[in-house]
């Protein structure tokens, strides 16, 4: 019986190194395919809106390292981050975050409004968010937008906001020239296993994938948010697939 459960673990371990091996040729494919492509989004100004700061890294950091070499990238947060009373701390640490993205701090916008707290049990009004957009739209002559979908990712209510803001905008037509993409949320399988789920992504006509370097940038963003570091978002480091992957969908 030992013998045999040996012979059971060669087996599998063999499985295991070729289904890695596979995985990881198919990345590598993709990357390529990535970079020998034309970015849908190139030489234009982008405007990744959030609602904290750290989701534009925890979320966004594929799109955005993407981005920064053929577009201006421009981030509007709609909240300090103040649930914990660290408004202040997280202010700094969205700037330092988004310079290690590759976005320049004149290109970032922390909106400080007491009708827009960072609490989950706040519902934000969404006329409020959409001015705040539209306007910053207009000043900054914004030409795509990206955020978060009808889900939001974690399920967040301030995450749901944003979009629900934009659609009502882009419903009345008050964003007619402008191009809005959401950041696909996944079932919570899909969410935490990193790089196996880019065979499901790859499907996606709109994927950011971050190459090795690009990983270690995303990963030093999140660090830049010391605050945060609890042992929940280390493990959130390691294997939440938003790290290495972006989906995105046009809201039409």
């Amino acid at each position: 019986m030992f013998s045999f459960g040996l012979n059971g673990f060669s087996d599998f371990l063999i499985f295991a190194l070729i289904f890695v091996g596979i995985i990881v040729g198919y990345y590598y494919r993709q990357l390529k395919i990535q970079q020998e492509s034309r970015l849908e989004f190139a030489e234009k100004n982008v405007l990744v809106v959030t609602a904290h700061p750290d989701d534009e890294c925890m979320f966004f950091c594929p799109t955005i390292l993407n981005l920064r070499r053929c577009s201006t990238s421009h981030l509007l947060c709609l909240s300090t981050g103040n649930y914990y009373k660290q408004g202040k701390i997280r202010r700094q640490e969205l700037v330092s975050s988004c310079g290690i993205l590759g976005i320049p701090s004149n290109h970032v916008t922390l909106v400080d409004h007491s009708s827009l707290p960072d609490d989950p049990q706040v519902e934000w009004n969404t006329k409020l968010v959409g001015r705040i957009i539209a306007d910053h739209i207009k000043i900054n002559r914004i030409e795509v937008v990206l955020t978060f979908d009808s889900y939001g990712v974690s399920g967040h209510t301030n995450h749901i906001a944003i979009y629900k803001a934009l659609k009502r905008l882009n419903d009345e037509g008050l964003l007619e020239s402008i191009a809005i993409y959401t950041l696909s949320s996944t079932n919570l399988l899909r969410k935490y296993i990193s790089l196996l789920d880019l065979p499901l992504s790859a499907y996606s006509k709109h994927m950011f994938l971050s190459s090795p370097q690009q990983i270690v940038l995303a990963q030093k963003a999140m660090h830049a948010h010391r605050s945060q570091l609890v042992w929940f978002r280390k493990l959130y480091i390691l294997f939440s697939r938003f790290m290495i992957i972006n989906t995105l969908e046009e809201l039409t």
